[in-house]
């Protein structure tokens, strides 16, 4: 399911496994502890007293804090200086590579009322392949679970389909007609 990988090891290594589309797995990194736990307390001291893993219990308009959190998250400072840390211990050059800034991510539950708050920070995406959405074709995403993840709060990778066709393509994919309905519905759409 996916490879290992160690600071240390030659970067071109690492851009080969990528690029042939490996899930390349960076596991005990300090620097991303130190993200995660930036990340933690972020959320703790923003959404205190409630836990972060029940933000979707608060009252009020939940979609609009998430976005809000979203937004100070990826503009801290203190986010940005980690972010670099870890391209560095990678050994990624983070003056020279290319990338977006760390995004934070919410992903609430469906109410049994199948009514839940909406926002661009919590929308909810059919299977897809990533291009379809941004047609960058050297996209690369790092994922790092803040919380205990568990068979209710995860998401999946199908490795199995990254060199297959699969029905939907870039042509048929509208991530803005979905998010549009998204909006709409207050519940996933799903495609195809």
């Amino acid at each position: 399911m996916y490879t290992d990988f160690s600071p240390g090891t030659d970067i071109d290594v690492l851009h080969d496994a990528l690029f042939q589309g490996a899930i390349v797995r960076l596991e005990g990194l300090p620097e991303m502890s130190g993200i995660v736990a930036f990340t933690r307390s972020f959320l703790e001291e923003r959404l205190a007293p409630v836990e972060p893993v029940l933000i979707h219990q608060m009252q009020g308009d939940v979609a609009e804090l998430c976005a809000t959190l979203q937004r100070d998250y990826a503009n801290s400072n203190d986010v940005k200086q980690l972010w670099t840390n870890l391209f560095e211990a990678v050994g990624l050059d983070p003056h020279t590579a290319v990338r977006d800034r760390l995004t934070l991510r919410f992903q609430l539950p469906t109410p049994a009322s199948g009514e839940r708050p909406w926002a661009r920070s919590t929308a909810t995406v059919p299977f897809h392949r990533d291009t379809w959405g941004t047609n960058l074709y050297a996209q690369v995403n790092w994922w790092a679970p803040v919380y205990q993840i568990t068979a209710g709060r995860t998401f999946a990778f199908l490795p199995e389909l990254f060199a297959r066709p699969v029905r939907n393509n870039s042509n048929d994919f509208d991530i803005l007609a979905i998010m549009e309905r998204n909006r709409g519905r207050g519940q996933p759409v799903r495609q195809g």
